[in-house]
């Protein structure tokens, strides 16, 4: 019997490596930074998103929130407009990516340090599905750390500069 094997796919980049993600300079929590030989952070102030990749600062914005605390809070108060607004920009690219780190499991912990908030988990739900449809951006739910954490944005990254380059074509 003959076992046919499939021809694997070169990954035809046209890239010099390391691949620079800029990440904003006043992104100062939490901040993103995973070792690996094909892409390297360095700061920069960026108008819109705390990540970009350079060369394609036009097409790449993610958004980064540490939690839904902080996500919540851009929900609430005097917060909101302002986030909103930005939620436009944010739409206006063609991979814009808002990402939070945590899930819906650790809802609960972010109400219970945020007392006085009037968001309820409803609400909460409310925007991430408004985020998504009426918006038009992905939102993605990281709840892992170190190592997987690494692999998560090595393969987000990744994903987005083929998909970038796909685009620029």
């Amino acid at each position: 019997m003959r076992v046919l094997k499939r021809k694997q796919k070169k990954k035809t980049n046209n890239c010099k490596w390391p691949i620079t993600i800029f990440r904003d300079d006043r992104e100062k929590k939490n901040v993103w930074n995973f070792d690996h030989a094909q892409f390297k952070f360095v700061k920069k102030r960026l108008a819109v998103a705390d990540y970009t990749i350079k060369g394609y600062e036009d097409i790449i914005a993610v958004e980064k929130k540490s939690g839904f605390k902080e996500f919540i809070g851009n929900l609430t108060g005097t917060k909101r407009p302002k986030f909103e607004k930005y939620l436009e920009k944010l739409s206006e690219y063609e991979l814009g990516v808002l990402v939070i780190e945590g899930n819906f499991n650790s809802l609960q912990r972010s109400f219970r340090e945020l007392k006085f908030s009037k968001m309820t988990p409803e609400g909460v739900f409310h925007w991430v599905n408004k985020i998504i449809v009426e918006y038009g951006i992905p939102v993605i739910m990281m709840d892992c750390k170190g190592h997987n954490k690494d692999l998560f944005l090595y393969a987000l990254f990744d994903q987005l500069l083929q998909e970038a380059q796909r685009i620029k074509k």
